[in-house]
């Protein structure tokens, strides 16, 4: 099991260095919870789910964006929603998948 500040700290690493030390660790965990559960939502963490094929990107990206606007406490830029999603996805692809994985 990968702990959440391994996740934390790989979704940093992946980031874009002008991101890196924008947000929070609170922050990237709101967005590891909110990919979570769309994936859950979704039906994408159930076994017979390991085809990443069933995954749609644009929807995961609005989903993203519609929970942050609901959040009236948010502070992270929705522009930046893009860029924390990729970096959170090749951060769980490189724990999950036991790749080596740099962190700065």
């Amino acid at each position: 099991m990968i702990s959440e500040q391994a996740l934390i700290d790989a979704t940093r690493a992946a980031l874009p260095e002008a991101l890196r030390d924008k947000y929070t660790d609170d922050d990237l965990t709101i967005i590891y919870d909110i990919v979570w559960d769309y994936y859950e939502d979704k039906g994408l963490l159930e076994i017979d789910a390991e085809d990443d094929d069933d995954l749609d990107i644009a929807d995961l990206m609005q989903h993203t964006r519609d929970m942050l606007k609901k959040d009236k406490h948010n502070t992270i830029d929705l522009n930046d929603v893009e860029a924390l999603v990729n970096a959170e996805m090749a951060a769980e692809d490189a724990l999950y998948e036991n790749e080596d994985f740099e962190i700065d």
